[in-house]
């Protein structure tokens, strides 16, 4: 869908600077249950609503789509955003930068007093003390991101995907405990350290 898209936002704009018709809207989420949307699962689209996506009613994509029609750009998006989400969020998608007062997180937990306690806090604790809190915070991470009831739910030995994950919720369990910690995790350490034990 990504590379299809691409092109055709690509095309429109192509078309648009050599006066031709044309034009491409990006849709977020719809809020029904058949096509691409029907595929998800509800630890996606709980995945989603974290990141700040809510969705469209089939009136709203309608109106939305007439709006667009009167629009002369050539590329557009049509969503539904929870402006709230980036309250406790590390980031603001980079795509809505612009539109979140001055671009930038309204509670950036990354190297603020939260993340200076919890480093105090760790710091105070013996090794494996350490190793055990970090362990449940990693786990309490593990069950937002998958939807799981509780941090119980979460084996310490268990492979990352064999509980789910995908490349687009260890992109997000990596932002997460990059907040949580305060440090700059690699892409692939979901990968790299398959387990909440390694």
């Amino acid at each position: 869908y990504a590379a299809a898209n691409g092109f055709l936002d690509g095309l429109m704009q192509w078309r648009r600077a050599r006066g031709l018709v044309g034009q491409s809207v990006a849709w977020g989420l719809w809020d029904v249950t058949g096509g691409m949307a029907g595929e998800l699962t509800r630890s996606d689209v709980a995945r989603m609503s974290r990141g700040g996506v809510t969705g469209l009613s089939a009136a709203e994509g309608t109106a939305l789509l007439g709006a667009a029609r009167e629009m002369p750009d050539a590329l557009m998006m049509a969503a539904r955003w929870d402006w709230q989400a980036w309250d406790s969020a590390a980031t603001v998608p980079q795509l809505l930068r612009g539109l979140v007062r001055d671009g930038s997180p309204r509670n950036h937990r990354g190297r603020g007093p939260a993340t200076v306690d919890a480093r105090r806090r760790l710091n105070r604790l013996s090794r494996s003390e350490a190793l055990s809190a970090v362990s449940d915070e990693i786990r309490g991470e593990v069950a937002s991101v998958l939807g799981f009831g509780s941090v119980v739910d979460v084996p310490v030995g268990l492979a990352f995907r064999e509980m789910g994950f995908d490349s687009l919720t260890a992109v997000e369990l990596r932002n997460r405990l990059g907040v949580l910690f305060g440090v700059r995790l690699s892409a692939t350490v979901v990968f790299d350290y398959p387990s909440v034990g390694a």
